[in-house]
């Protein structure tokens, strides 16, 4: 028997691992022929456009039933209850909500409303379904509410049944194109065929070429009709090369994005930040660590054969609430037992507080170098997007921007933390006191009949708001005349922020205890503009908000100590980090200090050792240097000293320590020692002994008389 060494057992499972995850892009185990609705081979002998349905769930290959029940395919249907905001008080967003998902629920991002199944007028009509799977539909992947109606027929088939002047809502005006356009079934290749072209198959959706969608986006063909295809017989036979068995993070981006040209958003434009919140995970500009190493989105976020995708949770829907914070989570990895190779952070420094009250992402996402929407009115009936750290309009200008911190569940139905995100305000028009949103449509036709210029661009940003005491009481009329009984311009104030999850920096770049325990911290004091211009508040009775001040109750503290902690006095602190304490918060200096810890003295046995006493003592090292003004510069002094040979030693692997700033360490370890309780006394006098062979566990070269 061969005896093995730790040191080849690590190399043998990095290879294992390394060949499983190259295993993502193998291609189909075995030739497969589409098949046409009938189940009849198609491509390229055929004209028929294909069914995934009948390709990948014949054979018993796939269970084409379980996998289209995820959320990602039903957004709600499979909830659906003509009285579920009645059912559900607080759980929607008005009265009419029809679901807790994109089927059925009002969104104040869209400002649409699925139509009810049965209605008694034509003015209780907003969004038929098949407007809604043309919409709503360029995000989806078929099946589910895009293939079957809310009684559960088929909705060409039962189109064929329909009176062409039925107010039911999956109908209304839409009898014959139903007929005419088929069903949008689910199409698999949009996750798991590289190269899919999201764009090309929502073109056709849109056109209401329902049938034909999925070979325009698979590319495998030339579309004559919504019935027929000039199929590419060489597209065609690449098929099987081109699948995946775990989808690539291109695949997903084509809808969680929104960056042309690199990464898609579903309609191709940038939708900054709320496109899915996936939209920077491969943006050079805003690195993510996790991406850097290889983590793919499938890796957090994964479904299984059930496809019920592990996630997050979103603050304007809530399909599948039993499924929010399934995902990955750090300390899955970054614990002991967790992956294996993921660093497992001492955050020794931190008090216990900070770990039980605060998500890792709010000092590890420290600011977005995007751009974000932070106001959505819909004051004219068409979105007007207001933006913070710039705008798609001029994307050479981006400033970036800091989160707004808030309050959530970290588990579903567990305890609150903080985490970082992105508030949205909402300004609508709504009907009486009650939450009643007027239905976009019937803006846009009060705006219409408005005499031109009578609503001006008051921000310069092109686009008309209504904002002044005019121009809104000259809104209410025209609505009242379509028939609003008692308009008001509203805005719905963020009570929840987009979550931001990715982007995570690495340890060097995240917070510091200053960016938060400092007088006006932003943390703490921060405000966020929550509207780009004032709305008279005594004009018609209109309800907005100027500004967003960051919630103090959020972080769970008392007053008392909130007011404390963000007025920490730095020079005299003894709660904080003395390398902290020492460089004032510099981000630079700490910086270093923090990649020589994780790059090179954490990855040695007595690196470690080191790393433990200085946590161990550090509150005590604070306390000498704020109390002794001299020690306090001799320890700046030797800081400076150091900083450029940490520097030059990260960027190069090794580096020679003038005799000089060696003495002024030890000096300085006599000073501290000098003040030092018995205990660290008796640790500075370890160090001492083992300074000049091996500083801080890296592999410095000694010391040496010239």
């Amino acid at each position: 028997m061969i005896k093995t060494s730790k040191t080849a057992l690590s190399v043998l499972a990095m290879l294992i691992f390394l060949f499983f995850a190259s295993s993502s892009h193998a291609s189909h185990p075995f030739p497969f022929t589409l098949k046409d609705p009938e189940g009849e081979p198609t491509a390229p002998d055929s004209t028929k456009p294909y069914s995934l349905k009948e390709t990948c769930g014949s054979r018993s290959c796939h269970d084409y039933e379980t996998v289209t029940q995820g959320f990602h395919f039903q957004q709600g249907r499979d909830e659906y209850d003509p009285d579920f905001a009645l059912k559900n008080p607080g759980h929607g967003f008005v009265h009419f909500d029809q679901s807790p998902g994109m089927f059925g629920k009002w969104s104040p991002y869209f400002y649409r409303q699925l139509a009810k199944k049965d209605n008694d007028n034509e003015t209780e009509i907003d969004l038929p379904a098949f407007e809604w799977v043309k919409s709503c539909g360029v995000c989806h992947p078929g099946g589910g509410p895009m293939k079957f109606d809310r009684d559960g027929n088929r909705y060409d088939e039962q189109a064929l049944l329909m009176d062409e002047n039925t107010l039911d809502g999956d109908y209304y005006n839409h009898v014959e194109d139903w007929q005419n356009s088929g069903f949008v079934e689910a199409d698999c290749f949009i996750c798991h065929l590289q190269g899919y072209n999201i764009l090309a198959r929502n073109a056709q959706v849109q056109e209401g070429n329902f049938r034909v969608a999925q070979v325009a986006g698979a590319g495998l063909g030339e579309i004559t009709d919504n019935d027929h295809v000039a199929y590419n017989s060489a597209a065609v036979k690449s098929l099987s090369d081109r699948l995946n068995a775990r989808p690539d993070d291109e695949n997903c981006s084509q809808c969680h994005a929104g960056v042309p040209e690199r990464l898609f958003a579903a309609s191709g434009e940038i939708r900054s930040g709320i496109a899915k919140r996936g939209f920077s995970w491969n943006d050079d500009s805003n690195p993510d660590v996790h991406n850097r190493a290889g983590i793919m989105c499938i890796d957090c976020h994964s479904g299984r054969l059930k496809h019920q995708l592990e996630k997050g949770h979103t603050s304007t829907l809530s399909a599948r609430d039993d499924l929010d914070n399934t995902m990955m989570k750090c300390a899955d990895c970054h614990s002991e037992g967790g992956y294996p190779g993921a660093s497992i952070p001492a955050h020794a420094e931190l008090s216990l507080i900070h770990l039980e009250k605060i998500d890792c992402a709010t000092c590890h996402i420290p600011r977005k170098n995007f751009f974000a929407v932070r106001t959505m009115d819909f004051s004219t009936g068409t979105a007007n997007r207001n933006f913070t750290g710039g705008s798609p309009e001029d994307t050479a200008a981006i400033s970036g921007f800091k989160p707004v911190y808030f309050k959530w569940e970290s588990e579903s139905g567990g305890e609150e933390k903080i985490f970082p995100g992105n508030p949205i305000a909402y300004v609508y028009w709504n009907d009486g006191d009650d939450m009643n949103p007027v239905f976009a449509g019937i803006v846009s036709s009060a705006f219409e009949s408005l005499p031109e210029g009578t609503v001006k661009d008051d921000t310069g940003n092109l686009r008309q708001e209504v904002n002044t005491k005019e121009e809104i009481e000259a809104m209410a009329l025209a609505l009242k005349r379509q028939g609003v009984k008692d308009p008001k311009l509203l805005a719905l104030k963020p009570e929840r922020c987009f979550q931001l999850s990715h982007n995570i920096a690495p340890a060097s770049e995240a917070l510091v205890c200053t960016d938060c325990h400092s007088p006006g911290s932003y943390f703490f004091s921060g405000e966020v503009m929550l509207y780009s211009y004032e709305i008279d508040e005594t004009a018609a009775e209109a309800d907005a908000y100027d500004r967003f001040v960051l919630m103090k109750e959020f972080t769970g503290y008392s007053q008392e100590k909130i007011d404390e902690m963000e007025n920490l006095d730095t020079t005299t602190s003894t709660g904080i980090c003395p390398l902290v304490f020492l460089s004032k918060g510099e981000s630079r200096k700490t910086g270093l200090l923090r990649k020589f810890r994780d790059r090179v003295m954490s990855k040695t046995l007595s690196g470690r050792k080191y790393i433990r006493l200085f946590y161990k003592h550090s509150p005590e090292i604070t306390s000498i240097l704020a109390e002794n003004p001299g020690i306090r510069a001799q320890a700046e002094e030797v800081l400076g000293h150091v900083i450029p040979h940490v520097r030059s030693f990260l960027e190069t692997g090794s580096v020679r320590l003038p005799c000089e700033t060696v003495d002024m360490i030890i000096d300085l370890c006599d000073s501290i020692r000098q003040k030092a309780t018995l205990e660290l006394r008796k640790t500075i006098k370890i160090l001492k002994a083992e300074l000049n062979n091996n500083l801080s566990g890296a592999v410095i070269q000694p010391c040496q008389q010239e």
